[in-house]
Order: structure tokens, then sequence, then C-alpha cells
């Protein structure tokens, strides 16, 4: 398994941390990324500022890392992609939702960063939070002109491909097998995994083990960095709750 490190910065400062996991989760739909306002969103004094403060602060830094030259951009933003809820109710849904998209940020000394971006109320794009490494632009190349994915409980990866669910890392072979599955059949695996557990269902009133978002979606890594995307508790904040990842996160390499 793989910890990414992530830095807290302005939530616990407001004190919306136990408020934001509360948001409901992004629309299947998600708004047409204009790459210009991404760029500006990343490259701004504000979210240089950000980026450059996550890198120092990581606990991999080397000595003088607040002092380096800015980090840089590379490639283009990626949408990330999950399981989305409506789909593991019923099989007409469309089988995904966008969370996010993800910048990559390298530090002077070569290291990687995943910028999230949502939208701003006011318009445009804003940094939502910043992980270590680039999981999210890994996957989007590994499963090429394929919509790529996340099962956030199991930590899955899927590509979805000429009708079929297929896997991109070692949990999703264990899940869907080496070959994939058809849509509809991955749809009755999902609906038999979460399907009464579904936020509003009473495995989640009773609050049986944390209810959809314990199923592997808030594992232990480290603290997160959020930045002013997520103090509002808007769009942001819900587009990045989902299935809880606005709780600390661990992801592994296939």
């Amino acid at each position: 398994m793989t910890v990414r490190h992530t830095h807290r910065l302005l939530v616990a400062a407001a004190g919306l941390g136990s408020v934001l996991v509360a948001a409901a989760p992004a629309a299947a739909g998600a708004p047409a990324a204009d790459p210009a306002a991404v760029q500006r969103a990343v490259t701004s004094a504000d979210g240089s500022a950000l980026i450059r403060e996550f890198f120092a602060s990581a606990p991999d830094a080397p000595p003088g890392a607040a002092r380096a030259a800015a980090p840089r951009i590379v490639g283009d933003p990626v949408p990330v992609l999950q399981l989305n809820p409506d789909f593991v109710r019923r099989a007409d849904a469309p089988v995904t939702q966008q969370l996010y998209l993800a910048s990559t940020a390298r530090s002077a000394d070569g290291r990687l960063a995943s910028v999230w971006l949502t939208p701003a109320a006011g318009g445009g794009w804003s940094i939502a939070n910043i992980a270590s490494g680039d999981v999210e632009r890994t996957f989007a190349r590994a499963a090429g002109d394929a919509p790529a994915f996340r099962e956030p409980q199991i930590n899955a990866w899927y590509a979805l491909r000429g009708g079929r669910v297929l896997p991109l890392n070692d949990d999703a072979r264990r899940s869907v097998g080496a070959a994939g599955l058809p849509v509809a059949a991955y749809q009755r695996l999902v609906n038999e995994r979460y399907g009464d557990k579904l936020p509003g269902s009473a495995y989640d009133r009773n609050g049986t083990a944390g209810g959809y978002d314990a199923a592997g979606t808030r594992p232990a890594g480290s603290d997160r960095f959020a930045g002013p995307g997520l103090i509002g508790g808007g769009l942001a904040a819900a587009a990045l709750v989902g299935f809880g990842l606005l709780r600390r996160r661990r992801t592994a390499a296939a």
C-alpha cells in the first residue's frame, strides 16, 4: 500500500471538518472544463502558493524545499470519476459520476502531486485539495481513450470500454477478474455489495459500520490539504464528499 500525503490547511481553522462530510455527492453530469480556466486556477499566485506550501510541508520534503523554484504543472487535467451510487441502485443510471479534475504538479526536486479542482461558486475552477503522487493521471493513462473510474470502497480502478468494466489494478482484478465484466453484470455485483448500505438505507440510518462510506472509502492515511474551494461548503465540498473522499485516504499501486 502506498500512503498519499495530504496537508490540512484551512478546513480545521474554519471549523468545517465535520460539517463538510454531510454534503451530497456530485451529480453524474459534471460541468465541462474550460482548459484555460483550469490552468488559471493552478498557475495563479494563490494557486502556486498553495502548491508550493504543500510540497514544502510534505514529510519527504528535502531541506530548503520552501525556497526551491516554483512547482510546475505537467500535462492536462484529467476528470476523476467514481462509481455512481445511482448506478448501484438501478441499472439505467450512468455508471460513473465525476468528482473533480486533477492536475499534476511537479516540484523542483521532481516530486509529484495531484491538484484537485472543483467548480468555483462564482464561475471558473478552484483548488479543493492536493495529494501526493499522480494516481489519477496514472490510471487515466492506463485506460487510454476509455474513461477510468474508481470503486472507492475497495480501491479498485477500472476502464469503461465497449460495454465492459475492465480492471486497471490488482484490487480491480480481484473484484471483476482479469477479463472484467459486462456493465450489466457489474451493476448486479455492486448492487449486491452496497445496495442495502446506501445513504438513507436502514443500514445507514442505524449507523452500522458508519453506513455506505465505511466500506473502504475513508481508510487511514495522512492529513489532507484543503484549499479555499472546500471552505464554502457548497459544490466543491459536495463533489469531493461523494463516497467519503474528504476523509483520509490510502491508495495501492497496481
